[in-house]
C-alpha cells in the first residue's frame, strides 16, 4: 500500500494568528507513510513543517491549532467533502429537468445517485440520496424509460420502505407507478440484521439510524443493504449485505479508526476524492491555501495547492526517489514561488484539476475530522498562551487505518495506476500521465 502526507495550508495576510510572522499560513495535518510507526510520523510531519517555514515565505501551522480552528465544523467538512459532489449534481439534474432537458437530466442524476452512494461509508443521512433516487425514477417515466425509473423506484423503496409520493406534487402516472413498485418490494418479503459491535456504537441501515448496538434490525426489505456503525472515537465499520426474505445476516464489525470512504480505483476518481476532501477541509478551515501532498504512483509524489477562496489548484511540483519525507519537503520548498506577497496563487501558476491522491492514507487528518476536540477546548495556538492542549506530534499517529477483515478490506485502497515518475523537481503544466 503506497504512502500519503497529507499537509493543509492555511493562508492568512499579515499572519495574525502566526504571531507576527510575514506570509502564508500553512498547517501540517498528518504523515501518513504506510509502515511507519507514530514517532516516525510525527518526525516526517515536523520535516515538512521545518521545510514550511525555511522557505521564508510560508509559516507552518501545527495540526492541533488546525483542530481548534476546525472545532465544531468537522461534520461540515465530511457532508462537503462526501456529499457535497453528489449534492452538485442533484440540483443540476433537477435544473435541467425543470427546463424540460430530461436527457441530460437523466445522465446527471445517475451521476448525483454514484456519488451519493459512494458516499455511504461516511454519510450518516440519506435523504440526499433518496431524493436523488427519487428524481432519477421521474426523470426516466417522463422519457418512457419505464425499466429505468421502476430501477430507481425500487432503490428509495428499499431504503425508505414508508415513502409514498404525494398526489399534489407527483402526477397521477407517476404515483401509481411508484405504489406498484412499492407492492411489488412488499411482495418479496422482508428479513432482519443483527449487529453485535460493542455496547453503545450507533448502527445507520442505508443512511438512517436505527439505534444502538448491539442491534437487531427487522422489516428490512429483501434486497442490497448498506450498514455503518460508529463508535467512541470516531472509529467506525462499514458493510454492504444482501438480506434475503425471512432471513437474519449476521454481522459483528471490528470499528477502526479513519474510515471513510474506499479511495478510487483511477487516477480520474482518486483526483475528484481529493478535490472534494481538500476543497471543503480549506472551505469550513477559513483557509486560504490547501497544500495536497503525497504519493500519485510507485516512487513517485506530487505536492500542489488549492485555493479555496478562487477554486483553482496550482501547478503540480512532482518529485520521484527513494525517501518520499525527503523528496516531498522538498516540493514544498518548491511551491513556495506560485504563491505571490498577498498570500495568493500567482494567475500564472494555475492547473485546472488536483493531484490523485488516496484520500484513505492520512489518518491524522481522518482523526482531525472524525475525533474532533470539544468546542471550547483546544491547544495552545500561536500568539496565546492562555489555551493547553494535546501536543500536535500525538496526533500525527491519530487514527490509524486498519487494511483486513471482511468489513474493512475496502476501507484503503491503493493508489494503483499511478503515473509514471518524471525527473526529480519537475514541474507539471500539462494533463497528468
Amino acid at each position: 500500500m503506497p504512502w500519503t502526507i497529507g499537509v493543509l495550508a492555511l493562508s492568512l495576510v499579515g499572519s495574525a494568528r502566526a504571531g507576527g510572522g510575514a506570509g502564508a499560513e500553512v498547517a501540517v495535518v498528518g504523515v501518513h507513510v504506510e509502515g511507519l510507526d507514530d514517532a516516525a510520523e510525527a518526525e516526517a510531519a515536523a520535516r515538512l513543517a521545518r521545510a514550511l517555514d525555511d522557505t521564508g515565505r510560508l509559516h507552518a501551522v501545527p495540526p492541533d491549532e488546525v483542530r481548534h480552528r476546525l472545532a465544531g465544523r468537522e461534520s461540515l467538512v465530511i457532508e462537503g467533502a462526501f456529499q457535497g459532489a453528489g449534492r452538485k449534481a442533484l440540483e443540476e439534474g433537477r435544473v435541467l429537468y425543470q427546463r424540460a432537458e430530461f436527457d441530460d437530466a437523466k445522465a446527471t442524476l445517475k451521476d448525483a445517485v454514484g456519488l451519493l452512494t459512494e458516499a455511504l461509508p461516511a454519510s450518516t443521512d440519506n435523504r440526499l440520496l433518496v431524493d436523488a433516487l427519487l428524481m432519477q425514477g421521474l426523470t426516466s417515466f417522463s422519457v418512457g424509460d419505464n425499466d429505468d425509473a421502476r430501477a430507481a423506484f425500487e432503490q428509495v423503496v428499499r431504503i425508505d420502505p414508508d415513502r409514498k409520493l404525494d398526489p399534489v406534487n407527483y402526477s397521477g402516472p407517476t404515483v401509481a407507478v411508484f405504489d406498484q413498485v412499492r407492492s411489488d418490494v412488499a411482495a418479496l418479503g422482508v428479513g432482519a440484521v443483527q449487529v453485535d459491535a460493542e455496547a453503545g456504537a450507533t448502527v445507520y441501515v442505508d443512511g438512517r439510524s436505527r439505534g444502538t448496538a448491539p442491534l437487531r434490525v427487522e422489516s428490512l426489505p429483501a434486497g442490497p443493504h448498506a450498514v455503518l456503525v460508529v463508535g467512541e472515537g470516531g472509529r467506525r465499520a462499514f458493510s454492504q449485505v444482501q438480506v434475503t426474505a425471512g432471513g437474519a445476516e449476521q454481522l459483528a464489525p471490528t470499528l477502526v479508526r479513519g474510515l471513510l470512504i474506499p479511495a478510487g480505483s483511477t487516477e480520474a476518481e482518486r483526483a475528484r476524492q481529493t478535490s472534494q476532501l481538500y476543497g471543503a477541509l480549506g472551505t469550513y478551515a477559513d483557509t486560504g491555501l490547501v497544500l495536497l501532498a503525497g504519493e500519485t504512483g510507485p516512487g513517485e509524489v506530487a505536492v500542489q495547492f488549492y485555493e479555496p477562496r478562487t477554486g483553482n489548484f496550482s501547478k503540480i511540483f512532482r518529485a520521484s526517489g527513494t525517501d518520499p519525507v525527503t523528496d516531498l519537503s522538498d516540493g514544498v520548498a518548491g511551491l513556495a514561488g506560485m504563491v505571490d506577497d498577498s498570500g495568493s496563487l500567482k494567475p500564472d501558476k494555475v492547473f485546472p484539476r488536483a493531484a490523485p491522491l488516496d484520500i484513505g492514507t492520512n489518518p491524522l487528518l481522518l482523526g482531525l475530522l472524525l475525533e474532533p476536540e470539544p468546542v471550547g477546548t483546544g491547544p495552545v495556538t500561536s500568539g496565546d498562551t492562555g489555551r493547553k492542549g494535546v501536543p500536535w506530534f500525538v496526533w500525527a499517529g491519530v487514527g490509524a487505518v486498519a487494511a483486513g477483515g471482511a468489513t474493512t478490506a475496502a476501507v484503503v485502497l491503493s493508489s494503483g495506476d499511478g503515473g509514471t515518475g518524471g525527473d526529480k523537481g519537475t514541474i507539471i503544466v500539462g494533463p497528468m500521465p
